[in-house]
């Protein structure tokens, strides 16, 4: 079995997470976030990270959990913010795993916006 890059963050923990305030950032589309998104979820798309570092300053010290479609992009983006200072950045993989992890846990679907 392969190991999970040390960025990773596993859904439970990613939505605990979320529920004590940390930054939320989908590095998907426009598109994508529209079609559905984790609500409170910022709009960064993945190859803007870099550009938006000044924008995200006043978070370097917070939690900050990414995520995307696979676990990739969200991956890229957590690595450039690590490298930037933002040593509390994780990587919490695709959208649709975190809402198969709701539903399998019977969470309460507070945590999305749009189509799942």
């Amino acid at each position: 079995m392969d190991e999970l890059p040390k960025e990773h963050i596993a859904p439970k923990e990613a939505l605990d997470a979320i529920a004590q305030g940390a930054i939320l950032i989908d590095v998907r589309t426009q598109k994508e976030f529209d079609e559905g998104h984790l609500l409170g979820a910022k709009l960064m798309p993945h190859d803007m990270i870099a550009e938006k570092l000044k924008s995200l300053s006043e978070y370097k010290t917070k939690k900050i959990i990414l995520y995307c479609k696979s676990g990739g992009r969200s991956q890229f983006a957590t690595e450039i913010l690590r490298a930037a200072g933002f040593k509390d950045s994780w990587n919490a993989g695709g959208y649709k795993e975190l809402v198969t992890f709701t539903d399998s846990k019977n969470i309460i679907s507070e945590y999305f916006s749009g189509n799942d």
